[in-house]
């Protein structure tokens, strides 16, 4: 085993974040809250997590603009333009995918079936998602559906899986649709569009299971209107969830039903199980700092972030974010108790 030298993050640090509260959500329509002030709780960034010897600048990641999931083994899977790296929770590296055919990878979520764990993955750059095994056979590629009658550039940014089986695939970079395959990868129907009407969107970034609900519902990061909405299974807008974020790119809902949004102007946000904004995770201080990705190491800090892209929960409540940026940053934050 042996470590990426992803580069900094020297001392641990605790975090000022939100409390919050653990009342069950409602099934009703969201109530579109909006981004307030939050109170304070602990977090705290590990140090050195993924980190070799920050004096060798020369990372095996490479770029991070991708995401992060974590599996039931509790090992974490990070994409980035190299391809896919494994690390265990330690942050020794214990595997990587580097094949062309992973490289690019702009997002991914994980689901079990039948007992086997697949990444399902959004290759924006290479106009498909996939389907692969957690040992890196890729077993599906989903192209542009021509049939459905789109016209436009096939970007797709963000990946989910319905309960049923059936793929959807939100194509944030490109028409600013969300496209559903069946398991098969047989396109089925689509909805959104680029529009300011309140069930359309402008960058559909991310999109995620919401699994607090019964029925399930579509959890989506609507980036350039800076708020995640909830829409049903066929596609029906539910409502707004929360306003007034900062270009929120990925959700990640804990066990415990406690929501991280990764927001590109620099910090995560924190929801508690009634969307309720109750904690801001590394904050840049500077808002004018805040989705850089040039953003060269010598001005990173320890515990702030400069452009949170993609993040995951493990089943212990521990936070793993990564940064979009060109060398290549990944966190990993505990909460304190």
């Amino acid at each position: 085993m042996h470590k990426i030298a992803l580069l900094s993050l020297m001392a641990l640090a605790p975090i000022a974040l939100q409390a919050h509260n653990d009342h069950a959500p409602s099934a009703q329509q969201s109530g579109g809250h909006d981004a307030g002030a939050p109170q304070i709780a602990p977090f705290t960034v590990v140090p050195g997590w993924a980190v070799g010897d920050n004096t060798a600048p020369t990372p095996a990641v490479g770029s991070t603009h991708g995401g992060i999931v974590v599996d039931k083994a509790g090992l974490i899977y990070v994409s980035s333009n190299r391809g896919i790296f494994v690390f265990n929770d330690a942050g020794d590296l214990v595997n990587s995918f580097q094949d062309p055919a992973y490289r690019e990878i702009h997002a991914m979520t994980l689901r079990e079936e039948d007992g086997v764990e697949y990444i399902y993955a959004a290759r924006n750059r290479a106009a498909e998602a996939i389907k692969l095994k957690t040992s890196g056979e890729i077993i599906l590629s989903l192209k542009f559906p021509a049939e459905s009658g789109v016209t436009g550039k096939f970007k797709p940014t963000a990946v989910t899986v319905k309960p049923n089986g059936n793929i959807l695939v939100s194509d944030g970079y490109g028409t600013h649709m969300i496209f559903e395959f069946d398991p098969r990868g047989t396109y089925l129907s689509h909805f959104g569009g680029k529009a300011a009407a309140e069930d359309k969107f402008d960058t559909p970034h991310g999109i995620t299971l919401d699994t607090r609900y019964e029925p399930a519902r579509l959890l989506i990061a609507d980036r350039a209107k800076r708020r995640l909405v909830h829409f049903t299974l066929e596609g029906e807008f539910i409502g707004e969830v929360i306003a007034g974020l900062h270009l929120p790119c990925a959700v990640s809902i804990a066990p415990n039903g406690q929501v991280a949004v990764a927001e590109l102007k620099g910090r995560v946000a924190l929801l508690n199980k009634d969307n309720q904004l109750t904690g801001v995770l590394g904050a840049v201080p500077d808002k004018r700092q805040g989705g850089k990705y040039k953003m060269p190491v010598a001005k990173w800090k320890t515990g702030i972030f400069t452009a949170p892209h993609g993040l995951s929960w493990d089943h212990h409540g521990n936070l793993y974010v990564q940064d979009w940026n060109m060398i290549g940053r990944v966190t990993k934050w505990t909460p304190k108790h």
